[in-house]
């Protein structure tokens, strides 16, 4: 029987939801952290590869100087270490540390304590700090060894912020979800894979993140619609989508706080237009007055929860959009 205290790791602000995940998967005694989230695991590694809040998985080494490797012994014993470990060869691992001197004695450690092989290029456990706390990373548990890679743009939300607002939005089997700066599609994969049911729309203005999204969505065998088109006129009729997750332009990367000045109270008009009277849209930016002030301005759509996330030196805000009761206008599509 595997039992370990396994660290999970995610992004500022959804350490809440990582933890109704991984009680969702049987795990328990969960603790909640600075974007992490500590829990019990018994049982096999199966259990944790359809995490989608999570981006790696670690085991404790404590916050001395040198790491415990008591943890790293049980777990190669009877823990997460001997489920994943290959049936022929040694565990493979490496050392991440800022210090040369530290690295090297902690490998030749390891090495001769453990009789594992130094494979910094193919490890499966990864002994590295986080702030003043070592960690043992478990490589098979990592996102992208879970799940794949996904073709990215320097703007494009991470899989762990993407699974994160589909959380949020609440997809129901059947329910047409658009994103309308889709980019390279990662929310609406992400969607896809929480709702096999769901159907799928994204436009974007850039054609070569079009071409990306289609590749992404190929490669998770996602079913969706591509259009490549502004936000200003989205290809849906009105009423027409139940759900619409979107990663605004926070006009650092991508535009400037002008264009959005003329961009935001656009496309949210364009997404009350689309938005069925039941339905949801969660929408992030970190141009949050503006935002705000855009939404007052826009009729039959309110705010009703946000949700303040941190990831890459940002803290932006996800917003929760419903309409409001008054009948709404638009043109069909």
């Amino acid at each position: 029987m595997i039992t370990d205290r396994v660290e999970f790791r995610t992004i500022g602000g959804a350490e809440d939801l990582l933890a109704e995940e991984l009680g969702d998967a049987g795990l328990t005694e969960l603790a909640l952290g600075e974007r992490r989230v500590t829990a019990t695991v018994t049982g096999p590694p199966e259990t944790l590869t359809r995490l989608r809040l999570s981006s790696t998985a670690s085991l404790p080494l404590g916050d001395a100087a040198e790491p415990d490797l008591g943890p790293l012994r049980e777990s190669a014993d009877r823990g997460m270490i001997a489920a994943l470990a290959p049936e022929h060869g040694p565990v493979t691992f490496r050392v991440g540390h800022d210090s040369t001197e530290v690295r090297t004695a902690l490998t030749e450690r390891i090495s001769a304590e453990f009789g594992w092989e130094n494979a910094p290029g193919d490890w499966l456990v990864n002994l590295t700090r986080y702030g003043e706390r070592w960690l043992a990373e478990l490589g098979p548990l990592h996102w992208t060894r879970r799940f794949g890679r996904l073709e990215r743009l320097p703007w494009s939300s991470t899989p762990v912020l993407a699974a994160t607002l589909v959380r949020l939005a609440k997809i129901g089997p059947g329910d047409l979800v658009a994103d309308p700066f889709c980019g390279t599609g990662t929310l609406l994969v992400l969607a896809g894979l929480a709702v096999p049911e769901v159907r799928l729309f994204g436009s974007d203005r850039d054609p070569e993140a079009i071409r990306l999204a289609k590749l992404n969505a190929d490669r998770f065998g996602i079913r969706a619609r591509w259009r490549t088109g502004s936000a200003e006129s989205i290809d849906l009729r009105d009423g027409a989508a139940a759900r619409v997750i979107a990663n605004l332009p926070f006009g650092k990367q991508v535009g400037s706080h002008r264009d959005n000045e003329q961009l935001y109270p656009a496309a949210l008009r364009e997404i009350g237009r689309i938005l069925d009277q039941r339905g949801r849209a969660v929408l992030l930016t970190d141009d949050k007055r503006l935002f705000a002030e855009s939404v007052q301005r826009t009729g039959g759509i309110k705010i009703i929860r946000e949700r303040v996330l941190s990831f890459g030196g940002v803290s932006p805000t996800a917003y929760v959009i419903t309409p409001t009761t008054r009948n709404r206008r638009g043109r069909g599509r």
